[in-house]
């Protein structure tokens, strides 16, 4: 799985005027994303300009987007009585015909981390003869990739996850007191390419039961900028970027009789050789667990502080 939870799908354009007076744009977006920010670009979608300029030949009006809506989008305005002196950079014009060309990049995130992004490059083609404002035609070629980079480095990644110890693989029955320790690395048949990619970011949920009886712990969040565990996790890192946490499970799984807990979440995978671009995979396994205990919480933690040395 990729980052269809964050995803920013292709846009759907539709006229204001005839494509005349400007452009609604509209993306559809993942459940997961948090927010989204709307960037104008020249064409190429390197160099960033104001969304709203009084001197611009464009103006970039975002709709509202609100946690968990389906789509959002823009409006375009084309300034004509700016085509002339256009301070955007936007405007190319020879003799009385011209071109508008811009890119927008739309970017989703969760919290204050972007996920997704997907470049849309725009050219308007006009007319001005005899002092008549025509448009002639338009262009529109959006990002094919849907994530943060524009080559499809995440082809062939997988995210593997497995009970451990000393960031091995090992099957054993977590007893309530006991840390439950979780391995997760990235994979690919390519060693090359596997080299190449690292767990930069992931969440954890814990979870079991059904209906009125299901329960979940999340020891691990998505950070800013790496993850965030809770006061009684510990990640540790392999030099071969294997990611170990360290958790200890809430009473009521062991309360509740159950056999066993689901172990999921998003790994953020980050790649050196291509320019930062990154991309997110599902992971998941099953855990057993053992009868409630009775062992007090202070031996608990040293049992999880153990596990490290």
């Amino acid at each position: 799985m990729m980052i269809e939870p964050w995803c920013v799908k292709a846009p759907e354009v539709s006229p204001i005027s005839d494509f005349s007076s400007g452009l609604d744009v509209t993306y559809g977006v993942g459940p997961q994303a948090d927010a989204i920010t709307f960037d104008l670009f020249n064409t190429g979608c390197e160099i960033e300009q104001p969304i709203n300029s009084m001197t611009a030949a464009i103006n970039l009006t975002p709709k509202a987007y609100t946690a968990g809506d389906a789509e959002t989008g823009y409006a375009i305005d084309f300034l004509i009585g700016n085509f002339a002196s256009d301070t955007g950079g936007f405007v190319d014009q020879v003799a009385s015909t011209g071109e508008v060309n811009f890119c927008v990049r739309v970017t989703s995130y969760e919290g204050e981390l972007d996920v997704s992004f997907r470049d849309s490059e725009f050219s308007l083609a006009y007319s001005l003869e005899d002092n008549t404002y025509s448009v002639i035609g338009v262009a529109i070629e959006a990002d094919a990739a849907d994530e943060v980079t524009d080559t499809d480095v995440g082809t062939g990644f997988t995210v593997s996850s497995c009970q451990c110890a000393d960031f091995a693989c090992a099957t054993v029955v977590v007893e309530q007191r006991d840390p439950l320790v979780i391995c997760l690395m990235a994979e690919h048949d390519d060693d090359t390419a596997q080299a190449s990619v690292v767990i930069s970011n992931f969440n954890m949920r814990v979870f079991g039961g059904v209906g009125g009886d299901a329960m979940e712990y999340n020891p691990v969040a998505i950070g800013a900028t790496t993850w965030d565990a809770n006061d009684i996790t510990i990640v540790n890192v392999s030099q071969d970027e294997v990611v170990m946490v360290s958790t200890l499970l809430i009473s009521s799984f062991y309360s509740s009789g159950l056999a066993e807990v689901n172990v999921d979440g998003f790994a953020f995978l980050e790649f050196a050789s291509a320019s930062g671009a990154r991309v997110f995979e599902e992971y998941g396994v099953i855990v057993e667990i053992g009868a409630e205990a009775q062992e007090g919480c202070i031996a608990a933690l040293f049992k999880i502080v153990e596990g490290f040395f």
